[in-house]
């Protein structure tokens, strides 16, 4: 008798650590399919040189032609630039917190990657294309627009920084990446569906990497 209750026990231990795996394991890949959902959601409203009224509306409430706001939302767009994705690698680098630079590194990348192949596969014009008579406030942009890189960097890297912040942090962190979103349409670079697509991929790149086991063992 005395025998049989710690095995009994550690039975009811496997038991329920396996089944905590497997919740797991389903809840992370509900995050990556709901991503790739949006995405091809936006993907199937995308045309290669035409919108709906809908996107229009929207896309002309954020627009600005000129004025102030222009160079505040042309510094806040650098949120989503490889310029800032490098500097904050390196920044998390010098202060040694090498979990952080590799979940960066992972999910930026990843991000990076997937907006180019997007770009390649969809070729949607540019906000000048598809609605006529935008001005770029943003010279840098090259290529197609959907989906938008800079917004799929910025969730990416937003998102990886939320998980590993103070929850201080948590609100600003989620304000600036709306704001680095929502940018790329105030600079006249994309489209509303530009960014619904780049956002898409910026979740998944994050939510791919997120439970990925990383341990630090520097000394």
């Amino acid at each position: 008798m005395t025998l049989s209750m710690p095995k009994k026990k550690a039975k009811g231990k496997k038991s329920t650590k396996t089944n905590q795996k497997r919740k797991y394991i389903q809840k992370s890949d509900w995050y990556v399919l709901a991503g790739l959902a949006v995405f091809i959601i936006a993907a199937l409203f995308t045309r290669p040189e035409e919108a709906s009224a809908l996107e229009e509306a929207i896309f002309l409430f954020f627009y600005v032609e000129s004025g102030f706001l222009i160079p505040i939302f042309f510094a806040i767009t650098q949120l989503g630039s490889v310029y800032f994705f490098a500097a904050l690698s390196l920044l998390y680098l010098f202060m040694k917190n090498y979990v952080i630079v590799l979940r960066l590194l992972m999910a930026g990348s990843l991000a990076y990657l997937l907006s180019g192949v997007g770009k390649d596969l969809f070729g949607r014009g540019r906000p000048d294309e598809v609605f006529g008579n935008i001005e770029f406030h943003d010279m840098m942009v090259r290529g197609p627009g959907f989906p938008s890189g800079h917004t799929a960097m910025a969730v990416a890297l937003g998102i990886v920084l939320y998980n590993h912040t103070p929850k201080k942090w948590h609100i600003p962190i989620i304000v600036m990446t709306f704001l680095a979103a929502i940018s790329r349409m105030v600079l006249g670079v994309h489209t509303p569906l530009d960014i619904v697509g780049g956002a898409a991929i910026g979740w998944m790149s994050a939510m791919l990497f997120r439970h990925v086991k990383i341990r630090d063992r520097t000394p």
